[in-house]
């Protein structure tokens, strides 16, 4: 089941343990006053998370798209076929030529989630 990043289908995901999935974070901060200490809590969101993608080895045309998607440093809409639909934003990625330059190794793909949309 390919994931869809700003109506790009990705040919293939990568090998097992190399996909983060989708983690919710718990945002809290403890903060000091004069005479106590207070606790902010916001819950438990995905708002600001991280997706992460880790790739040994990717075609240079999977490379290319995934490249051209970062260059514009916009917000896109991402499916990760889990029945929701996320706002993100490409936030790192980086990937070295392999073999004359048909396959990229290495490729590490960041998403900051910036909100579910459904």
């Amino acid at each position: 089941m390919s994931h869809i990043l700003g109506g790009y289908t990705f040919p293939y995901l990568p090998p097992d343990n190399a996909w983060s999935g989708i983690k919710k974070v718990k945002s809290r901060v403890d903060v000091s006053t004069y005479s106590s200490n207070v606790t902010l809590n916001w819950g438990v969101h995905i708002k600001g998370s991280l997706v992460s993608y880790e790739y040994p080895l990717m075609e240079e045309n999977f490379f290319q798209s995934l490249k051209n998607k970062y260059e514009l440093d916009q917000e896109f809409n991402y499916d990760p076929k889990d029945g929701h639909i996320y706002s993100v934003k490409i936030v790192h990625f980086t990937g070295q030529v392999y073999k004359k330059g048909s396959y990229r190794s290495n490729v590490v793909l960041n998403l900051k989630i910036l909100e579910q949309l459904t």
